[in-house]
């Protein structure tokens, strides 16, 4: 008799990202179940079907497909499996809004990227790069079958329950999906083997296109995943953790210690603008990296001064 890790099966995907590969799970149950896509990418499609295949699959014969979160090399595949495939899709809630982005998210994101020190053609650049991807989104709008999630949802298997833990950080969206008892979680780009995700900006279009305050969060689903704590962990990208709780309190301990770095910075930089500290931090960046850069800055800076470790500026 296989066990239930043994009936998760690991299809890396090539993307056309700095990332490199990402992690689609096939879960051998019943309903037959992908975990993640991968990009809208030829030669994504054709490492899926060639993967599927060496099981004894079909992309056709996919009942479900559940997305960890919005960003394209997660979700980019998605609707054209749904479609290809008669498939229900299972998305968080907020994952519509994250895929199809309106106008005016972006008018107040250019606002702040100003605010923080980055000059207008530097922006005008960060989303040329931006619009540039575009192509490697879902097409259309969402299958009929797609089924939105929360925290707390379970989505059956016949020999696996998975509860989805919304832990937003990396993602306002993102969700982790757990079954305790099978001792497997699937945790996208919350917690991954070698990194620690990126606290990328967010402004909430629910929220008056608020900011929202990405690494505050993140620390928060950490403490969510480690209370609903599986023994394995399958994430986005690398390979599979099998000592989640230690790669939990290993991400805290490097966010204590770049918490450190920024407040010196902070300290020592009384004049600088946000972009002099990403860059400070970072040194010289691509157009995409700049945003990546400017992400995590601003996260630190707002987790200082929730703590009281930085007067506010």
């Amino acid at each position: 008799m296989t066990s239930t890790s043994e009936r998760i099966h690991s299809l890396p995907l090539p993307t056309p990202f700095a990332v490199g590969d990402i992690n689609a799970y096939l879960i051998e149950s019943s309903p037959l179940t992908l975990v993640d896509t991968g990009v809208r990418y030829p030669p994504g499609m054709e490492a899926l079907e060639n993967g599927l295949n060496g099981l004894g699959f079909r992309v056709e014969d996919l009942r479900q497909v559940i997305v960890t979160h919005a960003h394209l090399d997660h979700s980019g595949n998605s609707f054209d499996i749904c479609r290809r495939s008669g498939a229900t899709l299972y998305v968080h809630t907020l994952t519509p809004r994250r895929l199809h982005r309106d106008k005016e998210e972006e008018i107040h994101a250019r606002r702040f990227l100003h605010e923080c020190g980055v000059s207008q053609k530097t922006i005008d650049g960060m989303y040329e790069a931006f619009n540039a991807g575009k192509i490697f989104e879902p097409q259309g709008d969402f299958p009929e079958n797609t089924i939105t999630v929360s925290h707390g949802d379970r989505i059956e298997l016949d020999d696996l329950t998975l509860t989805v833990l919304h832990t937003p950080g990396h993602s306002p969206d993102h969700i982790c999906l757990v079954d305790r008892d099978a001792g497997v979680g699937f945790t996208g780009d919350h917690l991954l083997p070698h990194i620690t995700p990126n606290p990328l900006l967010y402004f909430d279009p629910d929220n008056g296109y608020r900011r929202s305050s990405s690494l505050i969060q993140y620390i928060s689903s950490l403490d969510t995943l480690e209370q609903n704590l599986p023994a394995k962990a399958f994430p986005g990208h690398g390979p599979i953790i099998d000592d989640v709780g230690g790669r939990i309190e290993e991400n805290r301990v490097f966010i204590q210690k770049r918490k450190e770095t920024f407040k010196k910075h902070f300290e020592t930089q009384k004049n600088a603008t946000i972009y002099d500290i990403a860059q400070l931090q970072f040194g010289k960046l691509d157009m995409m990296n700049i945003y990546l850069a400017l992400s995590e800055t601003v996260a630190y800076k707002d987790c200082l001064e929730h703590e009281g470790a930085l007067a506010i500026r």
